[in-house]
């Protein structure tokens, strides 16, 4: 008849596998996490290569003034500054799409 197996019979048994996997999944959080740094560094570069934009747009600009005293008035709060408001930010509306402003439409 066959011994039962003992406490001692499987950690004898489990101990060298778990060692492998052990292995195995260090090396795995240390290629991954290696893998992904290089593409964050492959990202910055991107980024530093993009052309610096010098200037604003004094389209823009201008739209960006208007609107914002347009939203001065609309703080107000009273009926005919809000109307103003109103009149100011089609104003900032016109002189976006003059400047080609997606962004700012």
């Amino acid at each position: 008849m066959k011994a039962k197996p003992t406490k001692s019979d499987f950690f004898r048994y489990i101990r060298p596998k778990i060692k492998l996997y052990s292995l195995i999944c260090l090396l795995s959080v240390v290629l991954l996490s290696e893998s992904v740094g290089a593409r964050s560094t492959l990202k910055q570069s991107q980024i530093a290569q993009q052309p610096a934009t010098t200037q604003q747009d004094p389209t823009s600009a201008a739209a960006k003034k208007v609107y914002d005293e347009g939203m001065a008035l609309y703080k107000q709060g009273t009926a005919v500054s809000r109307r103003q408001a109103i009149e100011k930010w089609q104003e900032a509306l016109v002189l976006w799409r003059k400047a080609g402003d997606k962004r700012g439409e």
